[in-house]
């Protein structure tokens, strides 16, 4: 399901695919003209996220919307301003092209709840977006997050169906702040973490010719996004103060658990109208394409050029608490499944870059994160 004999056919990046699909797709649930806009080949992709936490950060990635001939790529812009409710602006550092982040101390800006934040952004074109404010609430602390396995019914490869181990993850949490203060609307953000080793010796040189070969025999860690990793959560319309097991994704056992695997449970606040946005997303998003389902509509946005209404934007910057609580599972856990690498060469004889090299897989480090056991 997660890694395949080449990188294409990962499901990793479809995340972020989907992503830019739901910012592209217009209204709230009403019938729609299916029209490209005619300023689609010029829409820009904001999200933006403002997290009071241990630290406090920003992270905010701008992409240039693809035109149905190409697929959406990250720009950089001239200035990322967060600007608080009494003015102060502070500029976002920007570590590669369209993505900007930074951790911000105290006393560079103060990141604290009921404070108002918003983003203004000038690309190198000189087009100006601003976002609407949002404010912090504080979150509930979640209690636990477990991993179990489960059967369920899968078609193997010849077409019949068979009983299928799978892994279940699932959260206690409660829906309240403090007893008594009411339940709070949530987002839950979901990212995997693993960790895999490349194998060049097992190859031929020829096999990895292509592939810069520095250290042979190493582990890289990767952190990305399940399939599934943006999950609204409506506090105030759940009877009860907190939920107990509940499901928060399902996976088939697979390479990616051979050589230990975490999931990261990010449970962030939301303000109605951020909630109304992750609730439009993640409808978007499990859209199965049954024909008596409503269809799609504009997935709201909170940003604006303000020189010009017509300016085709989407996105979202939003600001909340971050509470982190995470899983392991071990390899035993997982039955031990094969590891990736070595994979078989493709049929002129090219081995699998990252298993050559497991760096050249996107964004993999060989640093484990600080509270990888």
């Amino acid at each position: 399901m997660y890694l395949k004999k080449n990188k294409q056919s990962r499901l990793f990046p479809l995340m972020g695919k989907l992503l830019i699909i739901a910012l592209l797709i217009s209204g709230c649930l009403d019938q729609i003209d299916f029209d490209r806009p005619a300023t689609i080949e010029n829409g820009i992709a904001i999200q933006g996220k403002l997290v009071k936490g241990a630290p406090n950060y920003i992270r905010i990635t701008i992409r240039k919307v693809f035109d149905f001939a190409e697929n959406a790529r990250l720009i950089n812009a001239k200035v990322v301003d967060l600007i608080d409710e009494d003015g102060n602006r502070l500029a976002i550092d920007s570590p590669r092209d369209g993505v900007f982040e930074m951790e911000i101390t105290d006393d560079q800006m103060v990141i604290d709840y009921g404070k108002k934040y918003s983003l203004r952004i000038e690309l190198f074109d000189n087009r100006v977006y601003e976002s609407a404010i949002e404010s912090i609430m504080p979150v509930p602390t979640p209690v636990d997050l477990k991993v179990q396995k489960i059967t369920k019914e899968s078609v193997n490869s010849l077409g019949d169906l068979i009983d299928r181990e799978f892994l279940a993850f699932t959260v206690d949490t409660p829906l309240e702040v403090t007893e008594g203060s009411g339940n709070v609307k949530m987002l839950w953000e979901l990212e995997a973490t693993y960790r895999y080793s490349d194998s060049a010796e097992s190859y031929s040189s020829f096999a990895c010719r292509p592939v810069r070969i520095e250290d042979t025999n190493k582990a890289c860690y990767i952190s990305a996004s399940p399939t599934t990793n943006f999950i609204p959560i409506d506090g105030p319309n759940i009877s009860g103060n907190s939920v107990n097991d509940y499901t928060l994704y399902e996976t088939s056992i697979n390479s990616i658990f051979a050589e230990g695997y975490y999931l990261s449970v990010l449970q962030q606040s939301m303000t109605p109208t951020a909630f109304e946005y992750w609730s439009q997303v993640n409808k978007v998003l499990s859209r199965t394409g049954n024909l008596f389902e409503p269809p799609a509509g504009k997935v709201k946005t909170n940003f604006t050029n303000p020189n010009d209404e017509n300016d085709e934007v989407f996105g979202y910057f939003y600001a909340t608490e971050e509470k982190v609580v995470r899983v392991f599972v071990s390899p035993e856990f997982a039955n031990n499944p094969l590891r990736f690498c070595p994979a078989p060469p493709s049929e002129n004889g090219q081995a699998p870059s990252d298993c050559c090299n497991c760096l050249t897989t996107a964004g993999a480090t060989t640093q484990a994160p600080s509270w990888w056991e």
